[in-house]
């Protein structure tokens, strides 16, 4: 797609640039000294999601407003003539099945004046590195979860073990419950509609340590009401997750209704029961 030449702008030959680039698989576009579109190719064209002419004399934030673009490389190659590669990420106008895309490009100064960038999509390629980071995580917590629970036969220390390999890792707090082993002689049996768990760890970073030490420590008693988060996981034998962005929420995963004040103070907002 052609553009008319403006007043004042560096001639350039864009009938040339089209026989030359316009058949190309990588998206090209060519920017005047202010960083307006003054050619697009059809490649770019369908990356966008847009048709070559709304581009021109608009800027890339104009037309692609959810596209991160490191403006600044742009003009330090405007400025120095120095070709420079960037990355950019985010959504188009076009269609995609993934929610954010990546692309590589290269800049480079024209003679005639303005920049020329050659863009080419690594969404495939990113994905791939991300999830190759994600597995490599996964099998370093793994691996430190077997040489660091479960290091003696004692239950108590290793739900410890457990707790404090949670924490800072994947939680800011985490406390592991296990059902009662008592003489039924001696135990003392909950109020009905309430399970009763006894605390076996409990692991905090530093700054919640006071306020969490509060709800009782390891060999307390914890009564649950019958609809709060844990009891919910017990029965549906599946993970309980909450985002608890109101007090009814946190009141309804909270092991009593007196507890949300005191959760509300030390900033609870999520939870995984």
């Amino acid at each position: 797609m052609q553009a008319e030449e403006h007043a004042g702008r560096p001639p350039l030959d864009l009938a040339w640039l089209d026989a030359l680039l316009g058949g190309s698989p990588a998206g090209v576009a060519v920017f005047d000294g202010d960083l307006r579109y003054v050619y697009v190719n059809p490649a770019l064209e369908r990356i966008n999601g847009v048709p070559a002419a709304a581009h021109l004399g608009r800027t890339i934030g104009e037309v692609l407003p959810d596209v991160d673009v490191r403006l600044d490389v742009m003009r330090r190659v405007l400025a120095d003539g120095r070709p420079r590669d960037l990355t950019t990420s985010g959504r188009t106008w076009a269609d995609s099945a993934v929610e954010r895309r990546y692309w590589r490009g290269a800049c480079h100064r024209l003679q005639e004046g303005g920049l020329m960038v050659i863009a080419q999509e690594i969404t495939a390629t990113q994905n791939e590195r991300e999830e190759l980071l994600r597995a490599r995580s996964y099998l370093t917590l793994l691996d430190n979860a077997a040489v660091s629970i479960g290091t003696t036969l004692d239950a108590g220390a290793t739900c410890q073990e457990l707790a404090d390999f949670v924490v800072p890792v994947m939680a800011d707090v985490a406390v592991v419950e296990m059902i009662p082993e008592e003489d039924v002689r001696t135990r003392r049996e909950p109020p009905p509609g309430v399970l009763r768990l006894r605390r076996a760890g409990v692991a905090t970073v530093p700054e919640l340590a006071d306020p969490v030490a509060r709800f009782g420590g390891p060999g307390t008693d914890i009564d649950y009401q019958e609809d709060a988060a844990v009891p919910r996981c017990l029965a549906a034998d599946e993970p309980v997750i909450e985002n608890l962005y109101g007090d009814e929420q946190l009141g309804r995963s909270a092991p009593t209704p007196e507890r949300v004040g005191a959760y509300r103070a030390i900033g609870l907002h999520s939870a995984v029961a």
